[in-house]
């Protein structure tokens, strides 16, 4: 079964190889074929800001207006694209910059995923020895394939969050530090305080709280105060525009109860209720989850995980690779003892594949619930059979 599994993944690895040289080889420049977009598309976001902050010009960046001018000027091209990320985030993407376009997107991707997969795999225990697998599994995942072909960030808070949450036990410093470098996409931290409030994970918080106003003070010496305070000024107010007005494929990027609403014609208030049971759901299964000592680990962070995606109104496809390897922690062992095809693993694959199907249909809401209540189900069943002693500790 592994084998097999090998072979599907190195061919759709061949598949999609194929299929983006012939997209980049009927590109006209650095314009792809659509003629709407540039190679990468999302990808010009993270370079600009580089180029801008290098050249001491971050305030172009944070006003909506001046930033589209500066791209029409650079590519020839009208791009409808604006700046969401609070200033530490140019931590992660400064070096773009000194790069030309091409060469730094291909870094952005192949040196993102080497990294993905060496970083994650601290969160992988014994089964960190299986890497080629692994790797395999992470590069022929959807999430992966749509960060690459989007240019998203998706490598980095994917691994920051799972690294986050999966290592709160046996490194509660790093697992901190992860989730204080988080803070650069908050809406995806939005429940992890609670499962480390229940748990008592002091340390992690502690780790993270310093983390984050390290960050964002070396930020503010750095790159400048009035960078923050244009961040407030126009970057926020902006991107609520854009998460209540945003349409076409922004909304078929989320697998949210909100984006159903809004995709089913529904005004932002009004999809918000449609959210608003999910929400509910996923905040009781974690309350549910870890107001008791842990009895299987692994299951209880892939649930964390799901309903983080469950939880908040405004997450995204590409956010989704910090799954991957928690799906592969999950499926590995049933997949080898040759139990592939069973309810729970079915549903787990369409979670898998969720990145995809979300393009297709809005069925994000109703794939996470089921993956929510079939991972709390299977956590139920290994409380039932394993008697936690007196000594138990409340990881």
């Amino acid at each position: 079964m592994q084998r097999l599994f090998q072979t599907y993944a190195i061919v759709i690895l061949c598949v999609c190889a194929v299929a983006y040289g012939v997209y980049l080889s009927a590109a006209d420049g650095l314009v792809d074929v659509t003629g709407r977009e540039l190679i990468g598309r999302d990808f010009v976001n993270y370079y600009s800001a580089s180029q801008l902050v290098l050249d001491g010009a971050g305030t172009t960046l944070m006003q909506v207006g001046e930033y589209r001018d500066y791209l029409q000027a650079q590519y020839d091209i009208a791009l409808g694209l604006n700046w969401s990320y609070p200033p530490h985030y140019f931590f992660f993407v400064l070096p773009l910059g000194i790069f030309g376009y091409l060469p730094a997107y291909a870094l952005w991707i192949g040196v993102g995923a080497v990294l993905f997969v060496a970083a994650t795999r601290l969160g992988l225990g014994a089964q960190k020895r299986e890497w080629g697998t692994y790797a395999l599994f992470t590069l022929a995942a959807p999430a992966f394939l749509v960060n690459a072909a989007f240019g998203q960030n998706g490598l980095i808070t994917g691994a920051l969050l799972f690294l986050g949450v999966s290592l709160v036990r046996h490194r509660p410093i790093l697992a901190g530090i992860c989730l204080g470098a988080l803070t650069i996409k908050p809406q995806l931290g939005l429940l992890i305080p609670v499962f480390l409030l229940l748990r008592g994970h002091w340390t992690v918080i502690g780790a993270a709280i310093v983390t984050s106003a390290a960050m964002i003070v070396l930020s503010a010496l750095i790159f400048g105060v009035e960078l923050w305070r244009d961040y407030f000024d126009y970057v926020l107010p902006f991107q609520r525009i854009v998460a209540e007005e945003g349409t076409g494929i922004f909304l078929r990027m989320m697998p949210t109860g909100f984006a159903l609403g809004r995709l089913a014609g529904l005004d932002a208030s009004t999809a918000m209720l449609v959210q608003a049971p999910f929400s509910l759901l996923a905040l009781g299964l974690v309350i549910w989850t870890f107001r008791r000592p842990s009895a299987a680990p692994e299951l209880e962070t892939a649930m964390l995980l799901v309903a983080v995606f469950l939880f908040s109104p405004y997450a995204f496809n590409y956010d989704m690779l910090a799954l991957v390897p928690a799906l592969y922690l999950i499926l590995t062992p049933s997949v080898a003892e040759g139990r592939a095809v069973t309810r729970f693993n079915l549903v787990m694959g369409a979670l898998l594949f969720l990145p995809l199907i979300t393009f297709i249909a809005p069925l994000g809401p109703v794939i996470l619930t089921a993956a929510a209540l079939l991972l709390t189900q299977q956590i139920a069943v290994a409380r039932g059979s394993t008697a936690p002693s007196a000594s138990t500790p409340a990881n």
